[in-house]
């Protein structure tokens, strides 16, 4: 099958650009440490010891969205405020990166340091203004995925409804905005392929290639997408066990801690790339 086949290329791609790796890793953490730093600060002086956020949702029973708002509030704004500014770092940083990657794959360019660089500043608007269209898009589709939920909502009386009741109606809400989620991120990285592979400036032109590709070869791009998740979803799950399973009663889990999170995040930009590089190798076999 095709799409076996681009997800072997993508991965065999992945292990011959360790350096592009290393560069997407570099490029990402530097400012990253930065920012978080000064994060950490205001999220400290915000909050102080007030919150443990890892603990609050632990014994759900359907009742803790109404007790969390109501007792910790205060504590969630101030995370809420603290983290906007880490999305308005990390949303043209990822951008830029994308740029950069996809520069080096489809043009076959060896990963160097200032082609990175270049095929990211190069692409960078024009991925921009991608993420703009595809945020209203999204925000559509959200919209009118939820409204008759929240008709629903509306038109129920207050007293016939619980937390949990309220839960069970909105699922099925959650799993179709889900599936068309990673339909729309689908085409979102088709159309940066585009872009980034025939050089043009023509966003909508490119967004509309996009969804005709994906649509049309629907069951193997959207197949393709699902599989090159499963890799990075199953390393965020093992992340989290072991930094779950860890004390930090020392020094030297503290430490070994910091080698595993630099680990996890050098193999991220290598999934990254994997991504990008397996669904580029099926746009090129498929077009």
């Amino acid at each position: 099958m095709k799409i076996l086949t681009a997800y072997k290329a993508g991965l065999v791609g992945t292990i011959s650009r360790l350096r592009l790796v290393t560069i997407v890793y570099l490029f990402v953490f530097i400012p990253s440490l930065l920012v978080a730093m000064a994060y950490l600060s205001a999220y400290n002086k915000a909050i102080g010891l007030y919150l443990a956020p890892e603990k609050l949702m632990h014994g759900f029973d359907y009742t803790t969205y109404t007790e969390l708002m109501r007792f910790e509030g205060d504590g969630i704004s101030a995370i809420v405020k603290q983290a906007f500014w880490l999305v308005v770092f990390y949303v043209p940083v990822s951008l830029f990166v994308t740029g950069g990657i996809l520069y080096l794959i489809t043009g076959k360019y060896k990963p160097r340091l200032a082609s990175f660089v270049n095929g990211g500043a190069k692409y960078f608007w024009r991925i921009l203004k991608l993420k703009f269209y595809f945020s209203f898009v999204q925000l559509f589709f959200a919209f009118i995925i939820y409204l008759p939920f929240g008709i629903s909502i509306a038109m129920a009386d207050d007293g016939s409804l619980n937390e949990k009741m309220v839960f069970f109606k909105l699922l099925p809400y959650l799993i179709v905005h889900l599936l068309v989620v990673i339909y729309l991120f689908t085409i979102v990285n088709y159309a940066k392929i585009i872009i980034v592979s025939k050089d043009t400036r023509k966003v909508l032109r490119s967004i509309w290639e996009a969804v005709k590709f994906v649509t049309g070869k629907f069951a193997g791009a959207y197949s393709l997408t699902l599989l090159l998740m499963i890799v990075p979803l199953l390393l965020i799950y093992v992340y989290f066990k072991v930094f779950g399973f860890l004390s930090m009663d020392s020094g030297w889990v503290v430490f070994g801690m910091f080698v595993i999170q630099q680990l996890f995040l050098w193999l991220r930009a290598a999934m990254r790339i994997w991504f990008l590089a397996g669904l580029a190798e099926y746009y090129r076999m498929r077009r």
